[in-house]
């Protein structure tokens, strides 16, 4: 505790010193800091992952192929569409339409399309009506339309 004395002001005026109160407070959070892991080391996560139900289908998804072209190859199931990417929506939207459940896109891009384009893709087939839509890049279709 230190005090500090002034002529110009009448008693005296304490002042608290709080550098030492600030290095207790400090040290202690470095030693909380230090030993909180190791408390916690006993601790493990059990996590139990559910078993798939073999009775329930699978549903095979839809697979778009887009070239850098501009090409497209619709698969469904043993059917095979080639199009063009300005009628993609008039030529997806009956393959989509056939079935009842499982809308689901899987798109294979070319290596040389643009992200921007495969973007521009997707959103067409989402407002075809996909639920979902998966991306894959594969660098082989590229090669194999050259």
């Amino acid at each position: 505790m230190g005090f500090s004395f002034s002529a110009s002001q009448r008693g005296h005026r304490s002042r608290l010193d709080v550098t030492p109160l600030v290095d207790v407070v400090l040290v202690l959070l470095i030693i909380f800091l230090v030993t909180a892991p190791l408390s916690l080391s006993y601790l493990t996560a059990q996590a139990t992952v559910p078993e798939p139900d073999p009775s329930a289908p699978t549903i095979e998804p839809v697979r778009v192929n887009f070239f850098a072209d501009g090409s497209i190859v619709i698969r469904d199931g043993a059917t095979e569409v080639k199009t063009y990417r300005v009628n993609l929506a008039r030529t997806l939207f009956p393959v989509l339409e056939k079935r009842a459940t499982g809308k689901i896109v899987l798109v294979d891009v070319s290596d040389t399309v643009t992200y921007g384009d495969a973007v521009s893709v997707m959103d067409t087939i989402k407002g075809v009506g996909a639920e979902a839509i998966s991306l894959a890049v594969n660098t082989e279709l590229s090669t194999a339309r050259k």
